[in-house]
């Protein structure tokens, strides 16, 4: 049998708002992929939670590039983030985003996911940032949130940002 992709679900934003929330995950298949199109309405970071679990229970590493500069961090118990996105001048600008979770309805091991966003910036060069972290919980995943954190304090999401969730079937 072949490693098929099946759609789950959309969720297209009509208008403004700060979470994006995928819920009742089938648990049909052996892994996710959830890619989207954000776009911010202030500099922000995107960040997600799993099963709504907002606590110091991830760590995450991050990869960024931009132009001629690099950079890394990693965060401890801390919500995972899908980093920077946000306005360049006054235009908003859209970011991609894709994720993957493997095993994700297993609940024997800890969740992990990886993944990698990209967006123009001010300089022109773009940017890319590839990303994995671990959630320490082994429940399965049956809920994806996705919300937008602007210096300390939340922000919102755009009318026209979009998330697919992907359901990938035993090969």
């Amino acid at each position: 049998m072949a490693v098929t992709y099946e759609p789950i679900t959309t969720v297209t934003l009509t208008s403004s708002q700060q979470f994006i929330t995928l819920s009742n995950i089938s648990q049909a298949y052996t892994h996710l992929i959830l890619v989207g199109w954000i776009i911010a309405n202030a500099v922000n970071d995107i960040r997600m939670e799993i099963n709504s679990d907002s606590g110091n229970n991830y760590n995450s590493a991050r990869l960024s590039a931009s132009g001629s500069s690099r950079s890394s961090g990693t965060l401890l118990g801390n919500t995972p983030y899908l980093p920077y996105a946000g306005v360049v001048g006054t235009v908003l600008t859209p970011q991609y985003i894709e994720a993957q979770f493997a095993y994700y309805s297993t609940t024997d091991n800890k969740k992990a996911a990886w993944g990698k966003t990209g967006w123009p910036n001010s300089s022109g060069s773009g940017e890319i940032d590839i990303w994995g972290y671990q959630w320490n919980n082994t429940n399965a995943i049956t809920s994806i949130g996705i919300y937008a954190q602007g210096n300390n304090s939340p922000t919102t999401f755009a009318a026209g940002s979009y998330v697919s969730l992907y359901g990938i079937l035993r090969a």
